[in-house]
């Protein structure tokens, strides 16, 4: 998965970025379970039917940060940003999942 914002271990593994893309659109599970299957939270429900298989997205193991700033804005609903100090979330929310990279 490649942002604006960084890079990922999984850039040139399509078959990856394809199981992460899985789990992040399903649909019959809230954002909530989605965002404990691809952060490898194993005591998550359901964590052994996800669809990610064993890509996760993890702060400094698996994404990182470039050294740009960044601005970057979400869509409806809820959103799980990676950002670095220097970068701007423009519709951050309480409800939304955020990791800062320091």
């Amino acid at each position: 998965m490649r942002s604006e914002n960084g890079i990922t271990s999984f850039d040139a593994l399509d078959g990856a970025l394809c199981a992460i893309m899985a789990e992040w659109n399903r649909t019959d599970i809230d954002f909530a379970t989605r965002v404990a299957h691809l952060s490898d939270q194993t005591s998550s429900v359901g964590f052994l039917s996800r669809l990610n298989g064993n890509y996760f997205l993890i702060q400094d193991v698996t994404v990182f940060n470039d050294s740009s700033k960044d601005t970057l804005t979400g869509s409806a609903g809820l959103d799980w940003f990676f950002a670095g100090t220097a970068d701007k979330v423009t519709d951050l929310s309480d409800a939304d999942k955020a990791f800062i990279f320091v």
